[in-house]
């Protein structure tokens, strides 16, 4: 669904992927991304209040392009 969601609890300690294939993803903190999730994009805009400084990649804390996904 496209739409705004934002993460903004640090202690976030969910497991599994993020993956954002619409709308926005909000970051209030780049903490609130749990280092044990890979971010997976298949489409929809990261909004971050800090640097985003993941590695390219399927490992967990990795950012990962989708099939067909631009950025």
């Amino acid at each position: 669904d496209a739409g705004l969601w934002i993460l903004g609890n640090s202690a976030n300690s969910y497991t599994g992927p993020t993956i954002l294939n619409a709308g926005t993803l909000g970051l209030a903190t780049i903490a609130a991304l749990p280092t044990n999730s890979t971010l997976q994009f298949g489409g929809g805009v990261l909004e971050a209040a800090g640097s985003l400084t993941h590695t390219v990649g399927t490992a967990a804390g990795n950012v990962q392009w989708l099939t067909g996904a631009s950025g």
